[in-house]
This record gives structure tokens, C-alpha cells and sequence, in this order.
């Protein structure tokens, strides 16, 4: 993480996961709105639905659905690099351009 965020998309960190929604179960009651801090849920059509690019993967509209229609899948948002050094570099110079 580094503090340049006008520099690095990826200078605040989201989780390996992306919540869902089971619209066959799913009752359209908003906790699920109402629990998500970063609004990448919207009750649409009675269902709710979630916006990927929001969405931090944090699971609280999963935890808190009463139905259990929310869950969250497992997805790669970003390289994942083995040499920290690598890492590194590539932050240092994306913060200088």
C-alpha cells in the first residue's frame, strides 16, 4: 500500500473476493445498502446488486443478510508479487510519474 492514491489504483488494498448475490433467494429488504460502507450495493428490479469495481470484498452485506442470498467468490484483483523488492520498485515508480 502506499499513500499515492491519485498515482496507484492499488495504494489501498481490496480483498481476493467480490460479494454476489443469489436473486433467487435474495428479498430486496437493503441491509445489505445499508451495511455496505463503500455503496457497491443498489436494490434494482427487488433484488439486490452489486458493482464490482465498489465492492472491497469485506463481507458485511454477507454476514448480515438474513437470507443468505449474499456470499462472496473468491477472484484475483491483482498480481500478487514473490519478490518483495519487485514490489517494491514498481511502487516507486509509479509514485514518481
Amino acid at each position: 500500500m502506499t499513500r499515492f492514491a491519485d498515482k496507484n489504483e492499488n495504494c489501498i488494498a481490496k480483498a481476493n473476493y467480490l460479494a454476489s448475490v443469489e436473486s433467487e433467494v435474495c428479498k430486496g429488504c437493503g441491509v445489505c445498502v445499508k451495511r455496505c460502507v463503500f455503496g457497491a450495493v443498489q436494490i434494482k428490479n427487488e433484488k439486490a446488486q452489486v458493482t464490482a469495481d465498489l465492492c472491497f470484498g469485506c463481507g458485511v452485506c454477507a454476514v448480515t443478510c438474513r437470507t443468505e442470498a449474499m456470499g462472496l467468490e473468491r477472484i484475483e484483483r491483482s498480481h500478487i508479487y514473490e519478490n518483495p523488492m519487485e514490489l517494491m520498485a514498481k511502487i516507486y515508480t509509479e509514485n514518481r510519474e
